[in-house]
């Protein structure tokens, strides 16, 4: 469910849910609506020199909570196709589990929206705010912002998502016209 401001004109209103219906598949509704990133715009890629002789890190136990749930995300990001399997038969290293609050796509929105931060949207570390000066423009900085998700195949997760919002407290900030 996305959520609406309550505050719109019946005009901007209707604008708005037109646009939401023609962008609707920037939403991630579940992991499977989620194709993965342009791997132009993020890819790990760890660059070796070529005459390394690759090296075998000795496994580490891990606590058991933590074993079940690296397999669970690992399972999860496999099935969304974010990560994929690959073999390295003389190179292995130890998984790092680093906690994160929801995930974290700032590197990638950051890049893909480098021209418009600070204009029409600000990128804070799971969240990204479009914005406009006047009523007017809000909506083609919206249109703007979609185009340029779904160009990268980037995806918003619709239960995080408040659409026509001129004052509210947002991030902690207040978001005023």
């Amino acid at each position: 469910m996305i959520q609406i401001g309550s505050t719109l004109f019946a005009e901007e209103r209707q604008a708005l849910i037109s646009l939401l219906k023609e962008f609707v598949n920037v939403f991630a509704w579940s992991h499977a609506d989620m194709p993965g990133i342009d791997s132009k715009i993020v890819e790990h890629r760890i660059p070796l020199h070529p005459d390394a002789k690759p090296v075998k890190q000795k496994l580490r136990r891990m606590r058991p909570d933590w074993v079940l749930k690296i397999k669970e995300e690992v399972t999860k990001q496999i099935n969304a196709r974010f990560l994929m399997v690959t073999e390295y038969p003389q190179w292995v290293a130890n998984i790092v589990p680093v906690p994160k609050k929801n995930g974290s796509y700032q590197r990638a929105a950051t890049i893909l929206l480098h021209d418009m931060i600070h204009k029409e949207v600000e990128v804070y570390v799971d969240d990204m705010i479009v914005k406009a000066k006047e009523r007017e423009g809000h909506l083609p900085a919206l249109r703007k912002f979609f185009e340029r998700i779904r160009k990268y195949r980037m995806r918003l997760n619709s239960a995080k998502c408040t659409f026509g919002v001129t004052t509210r407290k947002m991030l902690k900030f207040m978001i005023t016209t």
